[in-house]
């Protein structure tokens, strides 16, 4: 097996919940996909985020194979706040240092993660 095909049989098992075993206490996907909504509502109430669009839901012909049973089909617009731009400035008051956070995702780590 080469490098590339190790690289990308880990990534597929990862997507699809086979890397790792699936702990209750983490909580579902439909327990973090309401949370992250309850958050987008919050901030449109407060300005900070424009209403976004209604998306369709996910059909049975968008999925490509099976997720554990905790997990949850979503549209990623619905589980991000996308924006565009270029890295916020001053980067050191945008920068945290919690294992769980993420500030902004760069598009081309999007492209590279999808390729």
């Amino acid at each position: 097996m080469t490098p590339q095909e190790l690289k990308n049989s880990v990534l597929q098992r990862a997507i699809q919940g086979k890397l790792v075993e699936q702990r209750p206490e983490e909580g579902t996907g439909e327990e973090l996909y309401r949370a992250i909504q309850a958050e987008k509502r919050r901030l449109i109430q407060s300005g900070k985020l424009k209403k976004e669009k209604p998306l369709p839901e996910i059909t049975e012909d968008e999925i490509s194979f099976e997720i554990p049973d905790s997990w949850k089909w979503c549209r990623i617009e619905k589980m991000l706040i996308i924006e565009r731009g270029g890295f916020p400035r001053p980067i050191k008051d945008y920068l945290i240092e919690a294992e769980n956070g993420v500030n902004w995702i760069k598009t081309e780590f999007i492209i590279k993660c999808a390729a």
